[in-house]
C-alpha cells in the first residue's frame, strides 16, 4: 500500500470475493470504485471550502437527509451536537464550518462500503480533520457513517450522515 493511502478493508482476494465483487457491480447501479469516487469529491469539496450551495448536489432532495454530527465543529462556536433535518438547517451549519476554519484538510484513514438493498449504500469512515481557525490549529479523528442512495443522479446522493469523535488524537495548537 502507499504511504499515507487509506486503507479500504476488501476480503483476500480470491475467486469467491471476485464473484462477489462482479455481483455486487452488476445489482447495483455504482460500482465500490464510483462510491468511493464519490466521497472523495465530496471531502475535496469541503478542503477547497467550496460555498454551501455547491454542497447541495451531494445530498438527497428527493428525501428529508439527516446529519448528524457530534463535534465536527471542533472549533468555539460549533462544539456540541447538531442535528441537521433540512437545507436551511444546513447552509446556516456549513456556512458557520466554513467561516470557522481558514483551511481544512480531511484524510480519510479507512473507508468500509457495504451494499445494502434498494440501491442504498453504507459507507463507514475513519477521518482525520485538520483545520486552522481563529482559534490556532487543530487536529481531531473521527468516524462517519454515510447511507447513500442511487437515484436519479449520475453520482449517489448522500441521504444521512452520523458523525461521532474518536476518543484518541484531538490536537489544538494556539494561534501565535
Amino acid at each position: 500500500m502507499l504511504a499515507n493511502s487509506p486503507s479500504i478493508a476488501l476480503a483476500r482476494p480470491t475467486i469467491h470475493t471476485f464473484r462477489n465483487e462482479v455481483s455486487l457491480m452488476r445489482n447495483n447501479r455504482f460500482s465500490r470504485n464510483e462510491v468511493l469516487s464519490f466521497i472523495h469529491t465530496v471531502l475535496a469539496n469541503i478542503e477547497r471550502r467550496e460555498n454551501a450551495q455547491s454542497y447541495m448536489q451531494f445530498l438527497d432532495s428527493s428525501e428529508s437527509f439527516v446529519i448528524s454530527l457530534d463535534r465536527i465543529g471542533i472549533g468555539s462556536r460549533l462544539r456540541g451536537v447538531v442535528d441537521i433535518r433540512n437545507e436551511s438547517s444546513f447552509i446556516r451549519w456549513y456556512n458557520g464550518f466554513i467561516d470557522e476554519y481558514r483551511e481544512i484538510i480531511l484524510t480519510p484513514e479507512r473507508i468500509d462500503i457495504d451494499f445494502l438493498q434498494n440501491g442504498t449504500y453504507r459507507v463507514s469512515l475513519l477521518l482525520t480533520f485538520q483545520g486552522r481557525g481563529p482559534n490556532g490549529f487543530i487536529s481531531h479523528r473521527f468516524r462517519q457513517t454515510w447511507v447513500l442512495a442511487a437515484g436519479a443522479h449520475e453520482a449517489p446522493v448522500i441521504r444521512s450522515i452520523t458523525s461521532r469523535s474518536s476518543p484518541t488524537r484531538t490536537v489544538t495548537i494556539p494561534s501565535e
